[in-house]
């Protein structure tokens, strides 16, 4: 299943958490990061060279591996230490904006 990506955000609620399940791992992370990316392209104006750094290393991040079970420990390290990096750059807000599904 390919999903477009306006489409999606289109969705209430229940809709999206189904359909996201519903993905193969590859698709999820290309939502994902297509979200991320458009989110910075909107806010990349307010944001500081370090907070877009940080974003964009979210969006590196993001892989089919991460979507895949067993998730490797080396991947969930690095996803927690640029959790712990972004928390000092980004306020709540604007990580859920941008690096949640709650938009």
């Amino acid at each position: 299943m390919t999903i477009d990506y306006e489409h999606f955000r289109g969705m209430d609620w229940d809709a999206r958490v189904t359909t996201f399940a519903s993905l193969p791992a590859p698709e999820k992370a290309a939502l994902v990061r297509t979200h991320i990316s458009r989110w910075l392209d909107a806010h990349r104006a307010a944001l500081t060279p370090a907070q877009v750094e940080i974003i964009e290393a979210n969006i590196a991040l993001v892989c089919a591996a991460m979507y895949e079970r067993p998730v490797s420990h080396d991947l969930l390290r690095a996803a927690k230490q640029l959790e712990s990096r972004t928390a000092t750059l980004l306020s709540r807000e604007q990580m859920r904006e941008a690096l949640t599904m709650h938009w």
